[in-house]
């Protein structure tokens, strides 16, 4: 685990910077296994998300080595994990651990009730999910191209695994 990484709400200013550690680690990590349509219509999405501008609709943190976004998670609606993308010399070093046990700690203090978490996970990240406690609810599924496996994390108690 990296101890220099500073874990903070995304600033409108950085949201441009997040738009493109999205485009790289899809490019690098989600991309290869979508088809040209559900490249499309994730490029689509993005183009047009403001992660800021949600007001009461979310939460969007950031996480940062120096002035460098390496990490970011949206979660939106209540509880749907919408963007979640961990740069590549930073996965697996528990950065996304870290950003989604501070997203669980933001939406419920939002709301004090909130009893799950859901994600429609790519094929290639269920593995992660996984070890952060969530569970395939469905077998995997594709919309507009895009391939996804939809997984829910059970928040029954405060100390549940990412919460």
């Amino acid at each position: 685990m990296f101890s220099d990484i500073l874990y903070e709400t995304l600033a409108p200013e950085r949201e441009s910077e997040a738009r493109r550690l999205v485009r790289d680690v899809f490019a690098d990590f989600v991309g290869p296994d979508f088809s040209t349509q559900g490249r499309i219509a994730f490029e689509s999405f993005l183009s047009g998300h403001a992660f800021s501008r949600r007001p009461g609709r979310g939460v969007a943190l950031a996480a940062r080595r120096g002035d460098v976004l390496v990490g970011v998670i949206e979660v939106v609606d209540g509880g749907h994990v919408a963007l979640f993308f961990v740069s590549g010399p930073c996965r697996g070093k528990g950065v996304g651990k870290a950003l989604m046990r501070m997203a669980v700690g933001r939406c419920r203090a939002e709301n004090p009730d909130l009893t799950e978490l859901t994600v429609n996970a790519s094929p290639g990240s269920v593995g992660g999910y996984a070890r952060m406690g969530f569970v395939a609810v469905a077998p995997e599924r594709e919309s507009d191209g895009i391939r996804f496996v939809p997984m829910v994390l059970r928040l029954t108690e405060p100390g549940s695994k990412a919460g």
